[in-house]
């Protein structure tokens, strides 16, 4: 990892360079480096945790598919022991397929199409889709329940290779987080899943406008809400803490990120309303959004006082991203 003060100083240049000028002094944070801090900060981890849930989701899915095709349970003998499922092919829901594997478990519990305490599963995705109109899964995904109960699930998840086509591109996910999840669904069909989200390490690799990066997500500790219609995520909102260490084809850096209250998400990943710093060496960037605006105020050398604060449209946080 590069020192981060040099590394800022390269970044600015870079970026006054490419725009033909910049309201930023080169020997400190450039307004463009900021708004890559924030973007990053931001973005990157809300579609990395939107990869992790639809991939959760998808298991549930194709769980239940598998279970349906399975021998009936009143089929089984007295004292049966459970189907194996080993690396059985499965259609997704929404298209694509799976291989899956259970370990662990009852004939009950392996045929009954859900997750269950005790029980670990391995899935395989290949432009797997949990419903129509969700995000399309490739790689990895291991489960471990912990726990189990009515709408409520205690999870280890382990992701290889597992990515998503996201609106903004595709992410990669390697490592390992715990997940708490409940979930509930009200009378008009909209489903709401809760989590908490801690991970020591996830590593990420993006390809946002044809810009490959890769980075790690570390200290993880995250509240995240999201609604859900017919299997596909409608909106989200997360709170936490986290820190970023980031490669990208322009620089490479390192910050903590802490969110003040939540911040609001549409259904593509972009914000829309919250407020988040991210913690450099030396200063602090906040960002807040609201009504399609982020306004950016950078206190460069961390004494307290802002050096500047300015606005730009939420989509040029989005075109900053990776």
């Amino acid at each position: 990892m590069k020192n981060l003060t040099s590394t800022a100083a390269v970044f600015a240049a870079a970026a006054l360079s490419a725009c033909g000028g910049g309201s930023a002094d080169t020997t400190g944070t450039s307004n463009e480096q900021a708004e890559a801090y924030a973007a990053d900060a931001s973005y990157v981890t809300e579609d990395a945790m939107s990869t992790m849930d639809a991939a959760v989701a998808a298991a549930q899915a194709v769980v239940a598919v598998q279970a349906t095709a399975a021998v009936p349970m009143q089929a089984l003998s007295a004292g049966a022991q459970p189907q194996a499922v080993a690396s059985v092919p499965v259609a997704c829901p929404g298209g694509g397929s799976a291989s899956l594997s259970i370990g662990g478990g009852t004939v009950a519990s392996v045929l009954n199409g859900q997750l269950n305490a005790g029980e670990t599963y391995t899935l395989v995705y290949a432009a797997c889709r949990g419903t129509r109109g969700a995000l399309a899964l490739d790689g990895t995904l291991t489960l471990a329940v912990n726990d189990a109960g009515t709408g409520r699930l205690s999870l280890t998840l382990g992701a290889s290779a597992l990515s998503a086509a996201l609106p903004r591109g595709r992410v990669s996910l390697d490592g390992s987080l715990t997940e708490s999840l409940s979930e509930s669904t009200d009378a008009s069909g909209v489903t709401t899943r809760s989590s908490t989200l801690q991970a020591s390490r996830l590593a990420l690799a993006t390809s946002y406008s044809s810009r490959a990066s890769r980075f790690t997500l570390s200290a993880l500790n995250l509240s995240r809400t999201s609604t859900w219609v017919g299997g596909v995520q409608q909106a989200s909102r997360y709170s936490g803490t986290h820190h970023l260490d980031a490669v990208l084809p322009r620089a490479s850096f390192g910050y903590t990120v802490s969110t003040n209250g939540e911040v609001s998400y549409d259904a593509s990943g972009n914000p829309v309303s919250g407020r988040w710093t991210v913690t450099l060496a030396r200063g602090t960037v906040v960002c807040s959004v609201a009504g399609g605006l982020a306004t950016i105020t950078l206190d460069d050398d961390g004494d307290g006082v802002p050096e500047r604060t300015w606005t730009v449209p939420v989509a040029t946080l989005s075109s900053a991203a990776g």
